[in-house]
């Protein structure tokens, strides 16, 4: 006969408060196969040496501003002085011996060159230079005081500008207003319009003498006056002043005056 025996160990129940703190305790992201010792170690490593030249020179200002001053004494770029300290010294110096502006300025020439520059040379001793404008590299100049340098004349030639060429329009015009015994006076002359016939297309200026100029409208389109709007002014009645030389013609022995080079004064 088979006795059955069964052994139920006894389950240990853990209260929940107790699993939560090992949770807590338990740091995921610490590797714990390193060393403490090793990880300190860390802290003993040197960083590089550009990184850590930068670091310590931002660190100190007075030793910035020496390593500014130390750079600017073996700079050769012209430093900022004290004036009244320079002109101090410049009188110090001139106490001990009279100094030239040359010598102020003076700076020692390279190696092979003479330490002072050479004098410039005579006239006398110019005249035996080589004159190398001649045929003969050898051939000494002329004497200056036998030399008399030529004077070339300088002539004026008579330009005589012709006027510019006229419209085609205006070509018929001029052939009219032209005459063969006409005669153009220098003088201006200034008269008043007494009248103008637009049909006719002529008229007289009254000048202050009392006599009359004849007015045509050749003679006004040659002056490049516009024909239009003079017109439109005379159909108004308006009032001119006109400035214009005389051009004197005969015909069959009688005198003509026309008034040419005319001009509408404001």
């Amino acid at each position: 006969m088979k006795i059955k025996t069964s052994f139920s160990a006894s389950k240990q129940v853990v209260p929940i408060d107790n699993c939560t703190e090992k949770r807590k305790a338990k740091n995921i992201f610490f590797n714990s196969s390193i060393a403490i010792s090793e990880l300190k170690q860390l802290g003993d490593i040197e960083p590089i040496p550009e990184e850590y030249d930068q670091i310590s020179e931002l660190q100190s200002w007075d030793r910035n501003q020496k390593q500014v001053e130390r750079w600017l004494s073996k700079s050769s770029s012209a430093r900022p002085s004290d004036p009244a300290k320079f002109h101090l010294e410049l009188q110090k110096l001139k106490k001990v011996k009279i100094i030239t502006p040359e010598e102020l300025h003076f700076t020692p020439p390279p190696p092979g060159f003479p330490d002072k520059p050479e004098a410039k040379p005579s006239p006398e001793k110019r005249k035996r230079w080589v004159d190398f404008s001649s045929d003969s590299d050898l051939s000494g100049t002329p004497n200056e005081s036998n030399f008399h340098p030529i004077k070339i004349p300088v002539q004026t030639s008579n330009v005589i500008l012709k006027p510019p060429p006229l419209k085609p329009g205006l070509v018929k015009r001029e052939k009219r207003s032209k005459f063969e015994n006409e005669r153009i006076s220098e003088n201006f002359y200034i008269g008043k319009l007494k009248f103008y016939n637009l049909k006719k297309r002529h008229g007289f200026i009254t000048i202050p003498d009392g006599g009359d100029v004849f007015l045509v409208e050749d003679e006004l389109a040659l002056s490049g006056i516009y024909l239009r709007k003079f017109k439109d002014d005379v159909f108004k009645q308006k009032v001119f002043n006109l400035k214009f030389r005389i051009k004197t013609r005969f015909d069959n022995n009688k005198e003509n005056r026309i008034a040419t080079n005319i001009e509408i004064l404001p």
